[in-house]
């Protein structure tokens, strides 16, 4: 049985009782006497041509019974449109039951006096019975049909032709709305837009929430009412907002509810009272369906920033700049630059121009970023606009991606070990374990070598020199991996270091992710690891081959043959228990049963390993 509970005093509250009680709580203090009844937002932003030597041409919308019944007993007692014409025109306006023909509920032509907005009063108001209506309007000789930017969404309509109505230009709505008075119109009514929803939860740990709503009563929104659907479950948490008064738009936190037993709830919110009171129209009131992993232990994880640039990128310096300042205050990323996406330069490597697949087909560009591989529109609909893992995005949106992304665990672990011998060569062992069960189909083991600050001449848009950052220098496996049995797998590799490449600055990036041919939006990340190549010079070519480390645990006690030069333990969280340097035992019998990771360093060598607690 799943067990779930609120920070608050409310707890596992019935929606029916709930609502019940908002109903009977609900008053008819009047706070407003009219209201506008539209989609549209602002003054026009596009125009949508009409069709040549059309008559006429316009826009309707239809309000449904779920959202117009808030309305019944109102009147609408004047349509507002936008006119695109400079000189006077005549419109026909129209309440409709049907865009297909019949009589019309109303009928009213008139004059619009000016470009721009037009106020049209009815030559008698027309009542709301409750029942879905078209509300519609043609303008003769139009040549530009207006639209405005969108407040919510809604079933609408164009016609070019005079005659003919087809389904509206998606993304925006009809310059075009009404106005409706009554000494009842509906108090409370709130629409949810987009809620960031948590895909992971830690075992009795806060899960937070947020997101934006707008406020289509007549009174300002000053709390909010969420009841969430957390398997057969629920509970409610009330929130305060600062006041959004009517068609404003307002933000929401919470942190309210708690998962209590471990397992994969789906997850639903709504909002089911706005200031106390139930809300009129409940029909936009639900998020989406969420499956929340749950565990008790949650390893955390590095977050990987794969960055597209080139040198023949003009942009590129000045946003990677801000790319920049925000990845070297993520505690947990790991950063590789492909010198692909926009054309390519002397740095673009095979893999990185192979990357390109992740991107929208036929549409390429930089600068551009990628974390974990993976495709977050169902929390950022509209950064991840094109259906893919590859994004544009400023400094703030790239914290809030970085911060869903850490939130998921280490679904396995990836302990790259890097030695250099007096060859040149950098050896690279890369081992890991399963942490956390997972559905992947194809598990793939990828290895990089990088070079940071690498140093240049020849980059557009910025003025003398640039240094490019974490730039890949070879694909040490395949483009797209080598399969692995996360179970348990360990791998081995040898890279010569090649000319013009700086050895101070190189690294070793080894992560594990899925890969499917089929779906780019199937290739997420499951755990990233970096270690620093270990050359003491420029060159640095001569360091001794390092000596195996060996290690041995038995439950309570580590022990390094031959010593270590430091050493720390982490629990799950990675919250650190215990530190120590230079010694070669370790007694960690006081730590509690259960799980822990330790790093240990040893000359120009280190191992992470997860140790289990007797």
């Amino acid at each position: 049985m799943h067990n779930y509970i609120l920070s608050s005093a409310t707890r596992h509250v019935s929606k029916i009782i709930l609502t019940l009680a908002l109903m009977l709580a609900a008053t008819q203090t009047i706070y407003a006497d009219s209201m506008k009844l539209g989609y549209c937002e602002g003054n026009a932003v596009s125009f949508y041509p009409a069709t040549k030597e059309s008559p006429a041409g316009g826009s309707a919308v239809f309000f449904p019974e779920t959202l117009i019944q808030a309305y019944s007993g109102t009147d609408i007692v004047s349509f507002h449109i936008w006119s695109s014409i400079m000189e006077p025109s005549t419109v026909h306006f129209a309440i409709r039951s049907s865009l297909d023909g019949g009589e019309a509920l109303y009928e009213q032509t008139a004059t619009l006096e000016k470009y721009g907005w037009n106020e049209v009063r009815l030559d008698k108001p027309f009542r709301i019975d409750g029942k879905a209506f078209y509300m519609s309007y043609l303008v003769e000789g139009i040549l530009n049909i207006p639209y405005a930017l969108s407040l919510v969404d809604g079933e609408e309509y164009i016609c070019t032709d005079g005659s003919k109505w087809k389904p509206s230009v998606e993304g925006f709505s009809a310059a075009f709305y009404a106005t409706v008075e009554s000494d009842n119109l509906p108090r409370c009514n709130v629409s949810l837009g987009n809620i960031v929803m948590p895909g992971y939860a830690r075992l009795g740990e806060p899960l937070a929430f947020s997101g934006d709503f707008i406020n289509l009563g007549s009174v300002p929104v000053e709390s909010l009412t969420f009841t969430y659907h957390v398997g057969d479950s629920l509970a409610t948490e009330t929130v305060s907002v600062t006041e959004v008064k009517p068609r404003g738009t307002g933000t929401f936190e919470m942190n309210g509810l708690r998962i209590l037993s471990e397992g994969e709830p789906q997850v639903s919110v709504e909002i089911s009272a706005v200031n106390g009171e139930a809300d009129f129209d409940p029909s936009d009131n639900t998020s989406r369906t969420k499956q929340v992993l749950c565990r008790s232990v949650m390893p955390q994880r590095k977050v990987l920033l794969e960055v597209f640039s080139t040198e023949r990128c003009t942009n590129c310096p000045t946003v990677h700049k801000l790319i920049s300042a925000v990845a070297d205050t993520c505690e947990r990323i790991i950063e590789l630059g492909h010198h692909a996406g926009f054309y390519e330069d002397n740095y673009t490597i095979a893999a990185s121009k192979e990357y390109e697949w992740f991107y929208k087909e036929g549409r390429l560009y930089a600068p551009a970023v990628m974390l974990d591989r993976t495709e977050m529109s169902d929390n950022y609909p509209d950064i991840y606009s094109d259906g893919v893992p590859v994004v544009s995005v400023g400094a703030s949106k790239l914290k809030a991606l970085y911060a869903e992304q850490s939130c998921a665990p280490a679904f396995v672990s990836v302990e790259p070990t890097v030695k250099t011998d007096k060859s040149g060569n950098i050896l690279i062992h890369v081992e890991g374990e399963q942490l956390i069960d997972t559905d992947v189909e194809s598990p793939r083991l990828f290895v990089f070598v990088s070079e940071d600050s690498v140093y240049s001449t020849n980059q557009s848009g910025a003025s003398g020199g640039y240094y490019h950052r974490h730039m890949a220098r070879q694909s040490v496996t395949p483009t797209w991996g080598e399969p692995i049995d996360i179970k348990g797998y360990t791998a081995d590799y040898t890279v010569p270091v090649q000319a013009g490449w700086d050895a101070a600055r190189l690294n070793v990036v080894a992560f594990v992710a899925n890969y499917d041919a089929e779906d780019k939006n199937n290739c997420r990340m499951l755990n990233a690891e970096e270690a620093k190549v270990p050359y003491e010079g420029v060159a640095g070519i001569e360091n001794a081959v390092a000596k195996p480390m060996h290690v041995s645990w038995d439950g309570s006690t580590l022990m390094v043959k031959d010593g270590f030069s430091r050493l720390t333990v982490c629990d799950m969280s990675g919250r650190q228990v215990y530190s120590a340097t230079a010694d070669d035992t370790a007694d960690l019998g006081f730590l509690d049963r259960g799980y822990y990771i330790a790093t240990i360093i040893c000359g120009n060598g280190q191992k992470v390993m997860k140790l289990m607690a007797d």
